[in-house]
């Protein structure tokens, strides 16, 4: 009977979803390409006439019409075949359903083999590491990266944040879960750090419970608590940016590929494999450095199995991943053009010469970013996998360690690439190097048989401790231009000035974000036009090639800005 309502529901679903597409394959067959701008335009009357000609001369084109005709026609069809075979679709749905349970009661199950005293200080962990995330979650100022998603993408709704990519920092996934914030909150600062705070906090159980399969209950938390605290880490976990859902994302596919080794046969785990890389691409693209080394690991297992079977499988779950990334970024497609993903500025290859030159110094950035140190970073980081490599031989984890081993596939695909990536997109790394700490605490303590315990948690507790107050050491003073630059323009908002000019990338979107928070109509903020006369001007102090007239006075002044306001 369950079974029966649920094929039911899903077949009056797919029929609703049907419908709408067809209703809006018609509204787009119906239309001209002005009367649908027109249209779309109404949704978004907050914009200026010089914006909307802007955005119909590199979004809004006739030939983006055209392929979200053919995309609506496709999509009409494919949810008419899926109609005639909902049976089909309700046995894919329930797997994945099953899949997701089988994670859940994993975590449930070995929860429920924990003592009274660790669920205890699994809890007490969580809770004082909430408390921790709330306080920098409010303590930290907007960043610039933040104030633009907020501003053009989860501001915008769904609609915007799903097809707008003017640069990578529109990390799609994390932004549309920030949506539903935006209408209980009037402010950037709870809209993009709420769903981050309670995704830091889920990646942190989900660290325990990964290395609680292997190991004991003490490493397992001591490895959990030193990730929570390295930088980019502790950074990223209040931040309202994606990096917490694909680090969360890149746990699980590594999961899968552990599972997927031993046993090439398991549907859920296949299942697992391929939902969460395609969540991870979805959250950034970047994601592809990792699913690249999963994906050679898994061929290289299949291949040695022998079984054409597996391979069978291997072949169909990436085609789904493959699919699924491509339906997904298609708005992204149509809209911004395939050049908004793979021709950026931040995508453009460096000349072979330049690229080998600035390896090394891109290589010692990266393992900075990772560890915190400034010195010596890259021979600490290169000590910490040689002793992670001899715990693992030790313990003949051979496949972990191969695993690991194919992370040089990286280097490989970036000289390919000619490219060094920003290097927080390999936050997941923490994971291992949080892993490599203990697994060092842990041989050095081994020579001390009476004391190997209590010298385990001291220095696993010191490590973690250091790198707790690490952000009231040294990150904070970072912060200082961000909490200057938000006081400059808060004043300068609420100064009630109608016409303001700003000379800063910065502050411009700080000038934005203080008009749309404080809900302010009539302003106009430029920062590239000088013909008008302004009531403020925000200039550059490294640059200062705004000439002004004698009319102007100078108001304020600090660090990076001068502003200067007319006389009255």
């Amino acid at each position: 009977m369950f079974n029966r309502l649920t094929s039911r529901s899903i077949k009056l679903s797919i029929y609703l979803l049907f419908a709408c597409s067809l209703i809006i394959f018609v509204l787009l067959m119906a239309n001209s390409h002005e009367s649908l701008c027109r249209y779309i335009f109404m949704l978004y009357s907050n914009t200026t006439q010089a914006q909307q000609n802007k955005i119909k001369e590199l979004y809004l084109t006739e030939q983006a019409l055209l392929a979200m005709r053919i995309f609506s026609f496709v999509l009409c069809l494919a949810l008419l075949l899926m109609s005639l075979f909902a049976n089909i679709v309700s046995d894919i749905l329930k797997s994945i359903k099953e899949s997701l349970f089988y994670l859940v009661n994993a975590v449930i199950n070995k929860y429920h083999s924990m003592t009274k005293s660790e669920k205890t200080a699994l809890w007490i962990s969580v809770l004082l590491l909430a408390i921790y995330r709330c306080y920098f979650m409010f303590h930290y100022p907007l960043m610039h990266d933040e104030m633009a998603s907020y501003l053009f993408f989860v501001r915008n709704g769904w609609l915007v944040t799903l097809s707008y990519y003017p640069a990578p920092n529109n990390h799609i996934l994390y932004n549309m879960s920030c949506i539903p914030f935006s209408y209980l909150f009037t402010d950037g600062l709870h809209t993009m750090r709420i769903p981050v705070f309670l995704m830091s906090i889920l990646l942190y159980v989900a660290v325990f419970f990964f290395f609680y399969r292997y190991y004991s209950f003490k490493v397992a938390l001591c490895i959990a608590l030193i990730f929570a605290f390295l930088p980019l880490s502790n950074l990223y976990s209040v931040l309202g940016r994606g990096y917490m859902i694909y680090t969360f994302c890149a746990l699980v596919v590594v999961y899968a590929t552990m599972k997927l080794y031993r046993n090439p046969y398991e549907k859920k785990i296949w299942i697992l494999y391929s939902m969460f890389s395609i969540a991870g691409f979805y959250t950034l693209p970047v994601f592809f450095y990792l699913f690249l080394v999963c994906t050679i690991f898994l061929l290289t297992a299949v291949i040695l199995s022998k079984k054409q079977h597996c391979i069978f499988i291997f072949f169909i779950a990436h085609v789904v991943v493959s699919i699924g990334v491509i339906l997904l970024y298609m708005p992204v497609l149509m809209v911004s053009g395939y050049k908004a993903l793979f021709q950026h500025s931040w995508a453009k290859p460096m000349s072979t010469e330049k690229f080998i030159h600035q390896l090394p110094n891109y290589l010692s950035v990266v393992s900075q970013a990772l560890i915190g140190f400034d010195v010596h970073a890259p021979l600490i980081l290169l000590f910490l996998t040689i002793m992670l490599s001899i715990y693992l031989w030790i313990r003949k984890k051979n496949h972990v360690l191969y695993f690991l081993f194919m992370f040089v596939a990286i280097l490989f695909v970036i000289f390919l690439q000619r490219l060094h990536p920003f290097p927080r997109i390999w936050i997941y790394a923490e994971i291992g190097i949080a892993f490599a700490i203990s697994c060092t605490t842990i041989l050095t303590s081994n020579y001390l048989k009476k004391y190997r315990d209590v010298f385990y948690v001291l220095i696993v507790s010191c490590v973690a401790a250091g790198y707790c107050l690490y952000p009231l050491l040294y990150e904070d003073s970072v912060f200082d231009h961000y909490r200057a630059m938000h006081q400059t323009t808060k004043n300068v908002v609420l100064s009630g000035a109608k016409q303001i000019y700003v000379d800063h990338d910065d502050y411009y979107l700080s000038v934005l974000y203080h008009v749309a928070k404080n809900n302010i109509q009539g302003i106009t903020v430029n920062h590239k036009d000088l013909q008008s006369d302004y009531d403020v001007f925000i200039t550059n102090k490294k640059e200062l090639h705004t000439q002004l007239s004698e009319r102007y006075r100078l108001w304020m002044e600090n660090t990076d800005v001068k502003v200067y306001k007319t006389i009255k």
